[in-house]
């Protein structure tokens, strides 16, 4: 997963798939991104789908 790193310091790891208009899918708290999973493939035919762990 890439990592981004926020200007306190703080890292968000994400992943970013397919393409189109972006599409932010956001797990509940303490959820990561393997929460979607089992939607990202079909979403990603469509958009560009971007999924990120707390």
């Amino acid at each position: 997963m890439p990592l981004f790193r926020l200007r306190d310091g703080a890292e968000l790891y994400y992943e970013k798939t397919g393409s189109g208009l972006p599409l932010f899918l956001v797990p509940g708290l303490g959820g990561d991104g393997r929460f979607w999973e089992a939607n990202v493939a079909e979403l990603a035919r469509s958009f560009t789908v971007v999924v990120h762990d707390h």
